[in-house]
């Protein structure tokens, strides 16, 4: 999830969940290769709710969406949401 990618995908479904009223969660399994999400996840303000042997649980409060970046738009195939 290099050049920002993964910060501009989870800005996009933190904002639609909150939009839809549900929880934002995430399981994260702890190994080598997650290690730059995780720390994305931190960054973006996910708390951590659960913790197993084995995986994360990580919940967003929406007390802070994280903005896009002014340059990009992100387009799925049922919604458009404008970055700028």
């Amino acid at each position: 999830m290099s050049r920002g990618v993964g910060n501009v995908f989870l800005s996009f479904t933190i904002s639609s969940a909150k939009d839809e009223g549900v929880r934002h969660t995430n399981e994260l399994v702890a190994n080598d290769r997650n290690r730059i999400m995780c720390i994305t996840y931190y960054f973006e303000g996910f708390k951590e709710v659960e913790k197993t042997a084995n995986s994360t649980i990580l919940e967003h409060t929406y007390e802070m969406i994280p903005p896009y970046p002014d340059y990009q738009v992100l387009e799925t195939e049922s919604l458009t949401r404008k970055t700028n």
